[in-house]
């Protein structure tokens, strides 16, 4: 994204509003704000407090998947005597 943005800062050099010093200037701000460096600077891993959310997911979806395949069988059964039903009447 910096890249980007360097490509962007240098394609407005012939900028009127920006003369060269001015753009140099704001590159050195955009580089380092607040004196930062990298993507996500001073942010931390948030890996070691997901494993208890993780968990949790895996455990809904297994009880989605149990909760499907109960479904289904009992649809299975419900169409099986609709249409016992449906051939005894006709």
């Amino acid at each position: 994204m910096q890249r980007d943005l360097f490509d962007l800062l240098g394609s407005m050099n012939s900028s009127p509003r920006m003369r060269g010093t001015e753009v140099a200037a704001f590159e050195q701000k955009a580089t380092q704000p607040n004196g930062l460096v990298g993507n996500a600077a001073g942010a931390k891993s948030c890996n070691s407090r997901s494993g208890s959310i993780v968990g949790i997911l895996h455990e809904m979806k297994d009880e989605f998947q149990r909760d499907v395949g109960e479904a289904q069988a009992k649809d299975l059964a419900a169409e099986e005597t609709f249409q016992q039903l449906k051939a005894a009447k006709l």
